[in-house]
């Protein structure tokens, strides 16, 4: 089985006879979460997905049956690779991405002018945020966790907009270190004053799966006045 994210851990209806099934996990803090509500074997390696395909290679087989749990507009980049190498990949959804009501935004409107930047954390969370940063004309870096939520960001002039090499937090983690040399993960937020509006979105069980920042064709509507010239 592997965790893509905290939410996963945290929805997924856990059974003692998964007590001892093997576990992977994609940073060490999701690695915590899983150990917490009770799972014994837990592997887990910092770095991009692309290292977590690694240490699958080396430990499980190909033709396994690996349970991708994963929210159900994540990105199924990790569940395409490990498919291409052979293994039987069954993804499973276990929450989904909430809009948050206007009125909870508004300290978040409030707060924009002493905001220089904010992380998106995915295309939802670009799609409710934009619009609200077009309207107040705010000025500053979006940093993006794919190319795709960074296609959302379009209409905000004085506005930079960055994406991560990978749609997968520890790339997006891996940029913005680079765009802050020097500050460790823990005080970014603190000492640049950085949004982030990963938590406009509340979280809720869900079944199916649809793919948040992997490739997709995509445009804002026709009578978007901010839509970009084709």
């Amino acid at each position: 089985m592997v965790f893509t994210s905290i939410h996963a851990v945290r929805h997924f209806a856990w059974h003692r006879r998964l007590t001892a099934t093997p576990i992977l996990a994609t940073s060490h803090a999701i690695a915590q979460a899983a150990l917490a509500v009770g799972h014994s074997t837990v592997t887990h390696i910092a770095g991009a997905e692309a290292a977590l395909v690694e240490l699958i290679g080396h430990v499980i087989g190909p033709g396994a049956r690996i349970l991708l749990l994963c929210g159900q507009r994540s990105s199924n980049w990790l569940g395409d690779q490990l498919t291409d190498r052979g293994y039987d990949v069954v993804r499973q959804a276990v929450y989904k991405p909430v809009p948050m009501p206007d009125r909870n935004l508004a300290h978040v409107v409030g707060a924009l002018e002493r905001i220089g930047s904010i992380v998106l954390h995915s295309r939802t969370s670009a799609e409710r945020v934009v619009p609200i940063l077009r309207q107040a004309q705010w000025r500053g870096s979006l940093w993006c966790i794919s190319q795709q939520t960074r296609h959302c960001c379009y209409g905000l002039p004085g506005v930079d907009v960055l994406a991560a090499q990978h749609p997968s937090e520890a790339s997006l983690l891996e940029m913005i270190e680079r765009l802050v040399p020097g500050r460790s993960r823990d005080t970014i937020g603190q000492r640049h004053n950085t949004g982030l509006l990963a938590t406009t979105l509340q979280r809720a069980a869900a079944g199916g799966a649809q793919n948040d920042n992997g490739p997709f064709s995509w445009l804002p509507p026709d009578d978007d006045p901010y839509r970009p010239a084709s």
